[in-house]
């Protein structure tokens, strides 16, 4: 084997590398699981105006399809690795701007009067998370592509 023969065995190499790891990235922006998200979003925050005994009450099972949504998109993709921490921390990053604007939202239509303000906050957040989900996935395969060259 020449230096040039090893050296393209390399560069090979490389590039399966960044194609596993861009296919890693848009395996979980794909648009059926973006929106199923979107409606789980919707649904959560909507059952909050739901009467007392039961506001809130689709969180449980909506917990529950999040869960099956993972281990299907676990068992179904074509590339399987496994999370960074940093990757997990981004994820946790989305949820937090998502409670946060959830609350924000939530607190801003209740100070106006709405008669339901979870419900819109919930379509307002759903339709936000549409084209949010772009950027997220931007986002998501620059730290994934920064996370490979790092180790």
């Amino acid at each position: 084997m020449t230096s040039d023969d090893a050296q393209a065995a390399l560069d090979d190499i490389h590039r399966r590398q960044n194609q596993t790891r861009d296919a890693y990235a848009r395996q979980g922006f794909s648009r059926p699981y973006v929106l199923i998200t979107a409606l789980m979003i919707f649904l959560v925050c909507a059952s909050f105006d739901l009467p007392t005994p039961w506001n809130g009450a689709m969180i449980l099972p909506l917990a529950a399809l999040v869960a099956w949504q993972f281990v299907l998109h676990r068992r179904r993709s074509a590339v399987r690795r496994r999370p960074s921490a940093v990757e997990q921390l981004f994820a946790l990053a989305v949820a937090g701007i998502l409670v946060g604007a959830f609350a924000g939202l939530s607190a801003a239509a209740e100070a106006l009067g709405t008669p339901v303000p979870h419900t819109l906050t919930g379509a307002v957040l759903a339709l936000v998370s549409l084209p949010g989900a772009a950027w997220a996935r931007t986002a998501f395969e620059a730290l994934v592509r920064r996370e490979g060259r790092r180790g």
